[in-house]
């Protein structure tokens, strides 16, 4: 009994999943926003192109141009700007088609006309829009401003590919985001101009300059000061890895880990000179004879076993030095000093 209940069970869960199967598939209404491409009107029926999406237009369906409603004819000249469809999944009929006064391109830039302040974007299927750019134009990589390194030499935008915002009715650019790649390296960190915002990197692949503007993000290790720093807290003799984006030959960096110096160095011998104006003192070692040591406030002195401080050291003490070489200094980060005849270290 218990096996014949079974049976019809595993019957009626086979016609009710047979059924589900052969019933038809409700139609789903989809929606498609990007660049308006192409707008077919002798085709029957006639059609519209939208980020390569292609629907159907009935006398049913709505068409609005910023806001009002229009015709087919008058869409046709809004070929390249955004717009957006709603449409049957089956059968591809637009139930509606806008067209907004804030619209999204993106594109290839393929020329730059200076004097007149505009950027020509190529779109796909051959078509191009041309743009201002007014002094409220932002410009950004990967959510940084590159209005610093952008702005003054619009060229440099020639041949990347760019997603811009712009206003419908004055063709004028909102904000234009790069579209570029991360790229990353890593060396030795050779020149740092802070004024100029630049800094020089030796790579095993040769010399690298970067530039810096707001979208950079820096962090330093094993310096006196925070993590988080500028480009004036970077030095030459630094360790770095940099991320960043090739704007036509103009390397951005977006991302530098940088650690102070390199590998810390020791030295150990007596002391010849101290010069407390100048946070220095300098020491004769038998390796490297006469090494010149800059002390900062993160340097820990001790002095025959206690705490010290740069006033404590005097020539003829034998010292014991971790230091690391950056910037063209030996930076100091821990001093362990004794008078002669004095006692031990930490």
């Amino acid at each position: 009994m218990r096996s014949l209940c079974k049976t019809r069970a595993r019957m009626v869960l086979l016609l009710g999943l047979l059924v589900a199967l052969a019933a038809p598939a409700h139609a789903r209404g989809l929606r498609v926003e990007g660049a308006l491409t192409a707008v077919d009107q002798v085709s029957v029926p006639p059609t519209v192109t939208i980020a390569g999406v292609t629907v159907n237009v009935t006398a049913d369906t709505e068409i609005e141009i910023f806001g009002h409603d229009a015709t087919l004819a008058e869409l046709a000249t809004y070929i390249g700007q955004t717009a957006e469809a709603e449409y049957d999944s089956t059968t591809h009929i637009a139930s509606k088609i806008e067209v907004s006064e804030e619209a999204v391109v993106v594109g290839t830039v393929t020329a730059v006309d200076a004097l007149a302040g505009t950027i020509t974007v190529a779109l796909s299927g051959g078509t191009a829009v041309v743009l201002t750019v007014d002094p409220d134009t932002e410009f950004n990589v990967h959510g940084g401003d590159l209005e610093d390194v952008v702005a003054p030499d619009l060229s440099q935008l020639v041949g990347l590919r760019v997603r811009v915002e712009y206003d419908t009715a004055t063709n004028v650019a909102q904000e234009v985001e790069v579209l570029a790649r991360f790229r990353a390296t890593a060396g030795t960190i050779a020149a740092v101009d802070a004024g100029a915002g630049t800094f020089a990197l030796n790579t095993p692949r040769g010399a690298l300059n970067f530039v810096v503007s707001g979208v950079t993000h820096i962090r330093l290790k094993g310096a006196s000061g925070p993590s988080g720093a500028t480009l004036a807290d970077l030095a030459t003799g630094d360790a770095a890895r940099v991320q960043f984006a090739s704007l036509n030959g103009v390397l951005v960096a977006l991302d530098v880990q940088a650690r102070a110096g390199g590998r810390p160095q020791m030295a150990v011998g007596v002391i010849t000179a101290v010069d407390a104006l100048s946070s220095r003192f300098t020491i004769q070692t038998r390796r490297s004879g006469l090494v010149t040591l800059t002390v900062d406030p993160a340097t820990l002195i001790w002095v025959n076993g206690a705490a010290g401080t740069l006033a404590d050291l005097v020539a003829g003490m034998r010292v014991t030095a971790q230091y690391i070489a950056r910037g063209g200094a030996n930076q100091v980060r821990r001093v362990m000093a004794r008078s002669p005849g004095g006692h031990g270290h930490p």
